[in-house]
């Protein structure tokens, strides 16, 4: 305390320096004084978190309970429109399916040693297969070929000593079978055509983008092999014997298997690429914009509107924050009491009314926290759709003022009704409404109580302060 009336000593030297007047700090100015810093400090200190800088949390999906504006410029990322950008981009991107080439030419490999391992086993290519030769011919040819091949087939090779017109025919009918681009199941496909990148994968393991095609490229093996039996009718006019034509169709069909393939792994990487790629998409909020409006659903844009404007806020310290605050409260309470003693030639001076008015506001100040955050489940409590908002105005700066009145007169009032409409407002949002509606409210009551000369009058005034209580509150309502 000492070091208080020293600081504030020496302040007022210091003016003087500068050619102010000499300011006597006498002691009831110093304990003034220190009323005025205490009562500026804790209402300082109840205001810190409600100064536009920390507000109560809300929920996407509910009615706004009062308009908010934004307390100072800021960015932010808009996520529900990034998120819905990134959708975009990565459903532009087409499925990735592999062509595998290595496929075709290790079934045409197949068939060439089965063909050669066939003529092996029966000494010669052009005579029929006798005794333990046929056995032999016919275990290496289908060995080699990897399938299992009927009966009646190997009948039609045996007899015709696997010669090479029979390879051929197989050969060519695999070759123009595998030319196609074949899928396991067309349940892997869209049930609508579209547009997918097809991917060539050569023999020696490397890639190329052979570009877009169409799903309805794609065909199933079943489709395949009942195009086989369509090809080898283009063989009857050749000096190929039916029987041979049928036999290498029937191996053809036995041998083919898809070729094409979903790329899962690379299309994924395609579409995180195409969505890291997205632009951020700013919005600049200027100070004084609008976030939302009382009555408003709250949308995630207002949410996350709304959660920004509060992470940037706290780009000030607690300290800092306080400080400004209590600069402000020393600033308006030293301006009011100036002007109240200036204007007003029978006010009371005595420390102990400056002490008592501060304790008032400090009170004031108290209430107010307490009731703006409880706000909300006082209003659930009650019911009937009742708001947040709504729940303020049950403050009871009126009634203090109307003690201060009766008390230590109206210039003190004044001061006490004018500070509490401020700190009001600043509690509430820095709402002008609520600074409107105590300032009013506080100087009626005022009024009212210095007009009562009996403990009944002091009842009326009270009766007709809440009268208006509830008539301005019904105007707001209609603003």
């Amino acid at each position: 305390m000492r070091g208080l009336v020293r600081t504030l000593d020496t302040l007022a030297r210091r003016l003087h320096g500068f050619g102010m007047g000499r300011l006597a700090l006498t002691r009831r100015n110093q304990r003034r004084l220190v009323a005025l810093f205490l009562t500026s400090f804790a209402v300082g200190v109840l205001l810190v978190d409600s100064d536009g800088r920390s507000r109560p949390e809300i929920v996407e999906g509910e009615i706004a309970s009062h308009t908010v504006t934004a307390t100072h410029t800021f960015e932010y990322v808009d996520e529900a429109s990034l998120e819905a950008a990134r959708l975009d981009a990565a459903s532009s991107v087409e499925p990735v399916f592999v062509h595998h080439l290595r496929h075709g030419s290790d079934l045409t490999k197949r068939v060439s040693r089965a063909f050669r391992r066939g003529r092996a086993e029966v000494g010669h290519g052009d005579g029929e297969a006798l005794g333990g030769e046929r056995e032999a011919a016919k275990n290496g040819f289908s060995e080699a070929l990897g399938v299992a091949v009927p009966d009646s087939v190997m009948g039609v090779f045996e007899e015709y000593g696997y010669r090479q017109e029979a390879e051929v025919v197989v050969t060519e009918l695999l070759m123009g079978a595998m030319a196609q681009l074949i899928i396991a199941s067309d349940e892997t496909l869209p049930k609508e055509a579209v547009t997918v990148r097809l991917m060539r994968l050569s023999e020696d393991g490397t890639s190329d983008d052979e570009g877009t095609v169409n799903t309805r490229s794609f065909v199933t093996p079943k489709q395949v092999r009942e195009s086989i039996s369509l090809d080898a009718f283009s063989y009857s006019g050749r000096a190929v014997p039916s029987p041979v034509i049928d036999a290498s169709s029937a191996v053809v069909k036995g041998l083919v298997r898809p070729n094409v393939s979903f790329d899962v792994a690379r299309t994924n990487e395609l579409r995180d690429q195409a969505r890291e790629s997205v632009a951020l998409p700013l919005v600049v909020l200027e100070k004084g914009e609008t976030l939302y409006r009382d009555g408003d659903r709250l949308t995630r844009a207002h949410v996350l509107a709304y959660n920004a404007m509060g992470a940037g806020a706290q780009r000030y310290s607690l300290v800092a924050r306080v400080g400004v605050l209590t600069l402000i409260n020393i600033v308006l309470l030293g301006v009011l009491y100036s002007f109240s003693r200036t204007f007003s030639g029978k006010m009371q001076t005595h420390p102990h009314d400056a002490a008592a008015v501060g304790c008032a506001l400090v009170g004031t100040a108290v209430a107010g926290r307490l009731l703006v955050e409880g706000a909300a489940g006082i209003a659930s409590f009650i019911g009937f759709e009742a708001e947040a908002s709504s729940v303020w105005f049950l403050l009871p700066v009126a009634g203090m003022a109307m003690l201060i009145r009766l008390i230590l007169g109206p210039a003190w009032t004044f001061v006490y009704s004018v500070s509490a409409a401020v700190m009001c407002s600043m509690l509430m949002g820095l709402g002008a409404v609520p600074m409107i509606f105590f300032l009013l409210s506080g100087l009626l009551g005022a009024r009212l109580a210095g007009q009562a000369r009996e403990r009944i009058a002091v009842f009326r005034a009270a009766l007709w302060v809440g009268l208006f209580h509830a008539l301005v509150v019904l105007l707001f309502h209609f603003v």
